[in-house]
Protein backbone atom coordinates (compact mmCIF):
# COMPACT_ATOMS: atom_id res chain seq x y z
CA UNK A 1 0.00 0.00 0.00
CA UNK A 2 1.37 3.51 -0.78
CA UNK A 3 1.01 6.56 1.16
CA UNK A 4 0.71 9.89 -0.74
CA UNK A 5 1.40 13.49 1.03
CA UNK A 6 -0.09 16.13 0.17
CA UNK A 7 1.61 19.60 1.01
CA UNK A 8 -0.19 22.64 1.64
CA UNK A 9 -0.51 25.54 -0.73
CA UNK A 10 1.34 27.54 0.74
CA UNK A 11 4.06 25.07 1.84
CA UNK A 12 3.81 24.81 5.61
CA UNK A 13 6.20 22.95 7.58
CA UNK A 14 3.74 20.22 7.46
CA UNK A 15 1.61 18.23 5.34
CA UNK A 16 -1.95 19.01 4.76
CA UNK A 17 -3.01 15.43 4.71
CA UNK A 18 -1.84 11.56 4.46
CA UNK A 19 -3.46 9.39 2.03
CA UNK A 20 -3.30 5.61 2.08
CA UNK A 21 -5.76 3.43 0.64
CA UNK A 22 -8.83 4.62 0.42
CA UNK A 23 -8.29 6.76 3.70
CA UNK A 24 -7.39 10.82 3.71
CA UNK A 25 -6.68 12.17 7.37
CA UNK A 26 -6.09 15.66 7.31
CA UNK A 27 -4.17 17.64 9.43
CA UNK A 28 -5.75 19.76 12.47
CA UNK A 29 -6.72 22.66 10.95
CA UNK A 30 -7.25 26.15 12.72
CA UNK A 31 -8.61 29.56 11.90
CA UNK A 32 -6.05 30.91 10.17
CA UNK A 33 -5.76 32.35 6.82
CA UNK A 34 -3.60 30.28 4.60
CA UNK A 35 -3.13 33.29 2.49
CA UNK A 36 -1.69 35.62 5.79
CA UNK A 37 -1.16 32.32 7.90
CA UNK A 38 -3.37 34.88 10.75
CA UNK A 39 -5.72 33.56 12.44
CA UNK A 40 -9.11 35.16 11.33
CA UNK A 41 -10.63 37.58 13.75
CA UNK A 42 -14.57 37.67 15.00
CA UNK A 43 -13.92 34.87 17.69
CA UNK A 44 -14.94 30.94 17.79
CA UNK A 45 -17.17 31.07 15.00
CA UNK A 46 -15.20 32.79 12.92
CA UNK A 47 -12.15 30.37 13.47
CA UNK A 48 -14.80 27.16 13.11
CA UNK A 49 -15.75 28.69 10.00
CA UNK A 50 -11.97 29.27 8.24
CA UNK A 51 -11.69 25.99 9.88
CA UNK A 52 -14.23 24.04 7.15
CA UNK A 53 -13.28 26.22 4.62
CA UNK A 54 -9.76 24.84 4.83
CA UNK A 55 -10.72 21.20 5.01
CA UNK A 56 -12.67 21.85 2.10
CA UNK A 57 -10.09 23.33 0.34
CA UNK A 58 -7.78 20.41 1.17
CA UNK A 59 -10.66 18.05 0.14
CA UNK A 60 -10.96 19.48 -2.78
CA UNK A 61 -7.48 19.35 -4.26
CA UNK A 62 -8.19 15.21 -3.56
CA UNK A 63 -11.19 15.44 -5.50
CA UNK A 64 -13.00 14.86 -2.56
CA UNK A 65 -16.05 17.29 -0.73
CA UNK A 66 -17.34 17.37 2.64
CA UNK A 67 -19.51 14.60 1.99
CA UNK A 68 -16.55 12.48 1.99
CA UNK A 69 -15.35 12.85 5.77
CA UNK A 70 -16.08 10.04 8.02
CA UNK A 71 -15.06 11.15 11.16
CA UNK A 72 -13.65 14.17 13.13
CA UNK A 73 -11.51 15.16 16.40
CA UNK A 74 -12.63 19.05 17.49
CA UNK A 75 -10.33 20.51 20.14
CA UNK A 76 -11.51 23.32 22.09
CA UNK A 77 -9.56 25.35 24.50
CA UNK A 78 -13.15 26.57 26.14
CA UNK A 79 -16.12 23.55 26.30
CA UNK A 80 -18.40 26.08 26.24
CA UNK A 81 -17.96 27.03 22.83
CA UNK A 82 -18.89 23.49 21.64
CA UNK A 83 -22.59 24.16 20.80
CA UNK A 84 -20.80 27.11 18.67
CA UNK A 85 -18.39 25.02 17.23
CA UNK A 86 -21.06 21.90 16.83
CA UNK A 87 -23.22 24.83 14.60
CA UNK A 88 -21.02 25.83 12.32
CA UNK A 89 -20.16 22.23 11.92
CA UNK A 90 -23.46 21.29 10.79
CA UNK A 91 -23.77 24.70 8.11
CA UNK A 92 -21.14 22.92 6.00
CA UNK A 93 -21.32 19.26 6.75
CA UNK A 94 -24.58 17.28 4.31
CA UNK A 95 -25.33 14.75 7.28
CA UNK A 96 -24.33 14.15 10.77
CA UNK A 97 -20.64 12.09 11.22
CA UNK A 98 -18.93 10.72 14.00
CA UNK A 99 -16.95 12.54 16.07
CA UNK A 100 -15.12 13.34 19.40
CA UNK A 101 -14.39 16.80 21.28
CA UNK A 102 -11.69 17.53 23.60
CA UNK A 103 -11.21 20.22 25.59
CA UNK A 104 -7.60 21.12 25.55
CA UNK A 105 -6.19 23.67 27.97
CA UNK A 106 -3.71 25.53 24.45
CA UNK A 107 -3.49 25.21 21.31
CA UNK A 108 -0.23 26.11 19.36
CA UNK A 109 -1.02 30.05 19.94
CA UNK A 110 -2.59 31.52 22.48
CA UNK A 111 -5.31 33.30 19.68
CA UNK A 112 -6.52 29.73 18.52
CA UNK A 113 -9.89 28.66 20.05
CA UNK A 114 -10.73 25.71 18.15
CA UNK A 115 -8.94 22.73 16.41
CA UNK A 116 -10.26 20.37 13.89
CA UNK A 117 -8.49 17.29 12.57
CA UNK A 118 -10.48 14.78 10.30
CA UNK A 119 -10.37 11.17 7.93
CA UNK A 120 -12.31 11.44 4.63
CA UNK A 121 -12.80 8.30 2.21
CA UNK A 122 -12.72 7.94 -1.29
CA UNK A 123 -15.63 6.59 -2.39
CA UNK A 124 -15.61 3.65 -4.94
CA UNK A 125 -18.09 4.74 -7.97
CA UNK A 126 -20.59 2.18 -8.69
Amino acid sequence: MTLEILDYEPARRWAAASVSGGLVFLAGETGTDPATMHTVPGGVEAQTEQIMRNISATLERLGLGLGDVARMTVYVTDIADLPTVGGVRARFLPRPIPSSTVQVCALARPDLMVEIDAIAVHRKPG
